[in-house]
Order: C-alpha cells, then structure tokens, then sequence
C-alpha cells in the first residue's frame, strides 16, 4: 500500500528563491526542475500535468499527465496515495471539471544520504510567483528530517504541523486567501 508522509515547510522571498534556482542545472545541485498545472476532482481525485525541463534520471518522460487519489490515514500518520499514468484526452477531459487549479514549478533537491525527497514548489499565478514551500516526502515509518536541506534552512518561515491542513495544496491555489495565511504564521 502506498503511503507517505509530507514534511512541509512556508519559506520566504519566493522570488529570490525562483533566481537563485532558475539558472541551475547542475547536478547535485538541482535532481530536476517540471513545471506543473494540477486541479483537484471530487471526493479525493487530482489531476496533474508535470512538464519537465530537465530530470536526472534519464528515463523520467519529458511530459506526464498523472491522476492521483489521495486520503488521509486515521489510524496512523501519512497519507495513502494512488498514482497512475493517464493519456492527454483523459487528462484534458477531467481538466475541465476539476476546480481549485494550481500552477508551480517544481525543483527536486538532493537528499544528501537521507531517505526521502526534498520537493521545493513556487506558486505562481498572473501576477508572478506568491508563495515558495519546501516538502519532505518519506514512507510511512519514517519520520522528519534529520536536518533541514540548506535552501529551506536559509529561507524557513514556518515548519508545518502534519495536522495543519491551512498547507494543502487545494488550499493553496489563490493569491489573496495565502497572504492572508502568510500574514497569521510571520
């Protein structure tokens, strides 16, 4: 069964963030970089379109299209996640009944010897970039970083409580309700 659990991080300047990243393409220093659209379906269901510009696994498709159905465990602490692969028609049918849409480009850390993947995502809508915010994803039986990577170090605002749910990405995809949000936590 496919379960994780999210660490989640607010960080500031989201767009000294943005410049300090953009121009990296160096391994080691950035795993991969995808620019992403995600909308949310009823009763769990999410769609997303990942675009990548550069991945350091070779074999990541430039493009997927990914249905996900997401639920929060009560029994224990995590999530339980269904991913699958869905074709461009799938996708573009969905798309046009989901609500709460979501643009970000994604940047895919080094974890440096510790097991999981540091995800640093800004959002982004017309007027330019609105929030930056680090996750940690782990299995189920892990537990937080050890440390923290040194860009969400350098640029923490506010650690999340795993039972925090102002941070879920539905909850995310307008500018003015995340200041407000940004606001309560500095």
């Amino acid at each position: 069964m496919p379960i994780e659990r999210e660490f989640k991080y607010v960080l500031h300047s989201p767009e000294k963030l943005w410049a300090t990243l953009e121009p990296v393409v160096t391994p080691g220093i950035l795993i991969g970089r995808a620019d992403i659209v995600q909308a949310y379906l009823g009763k769990g269901g999410r769609i997303r379109k990942r675009e990548w510009a550069f991945h350091s696994n070779p074999k990541q498709a430039p493009v997927e299209r990914i249905f996900t159905y997401k639920y929060d465990l009560t029994q224990q602490p995590g999530c339980l996640e269904i991913e699958t692969l869905i074709s461009e028609e799938d996708f573009n049918l969905a798309w046009s009944e989901a609500t709460h849409r979501i643009t970000k480009t994604r940047y895919l850390l080094p974890c440096n010897n510790t097991p999981g993947v540091w995800e640093l995502d800004l959002f982004k809508d017309e007027h330019g970039i609105y929030l930056a915010m680090a996750e940690f994803e782990v299995p189920a039986d892990a537990g937080p970083p050890d440390r923290l990577h040194p860009l969400v170090r350098d640029y923490l605002v506010y650690a999340v409580p795993e039972d925090d749910s102002r941070f879920k990405n539905r909850k995310l995809c307008e500018r003015k309700p995340v200041e407000k949000l940004l606001k309560e936590i500095a």
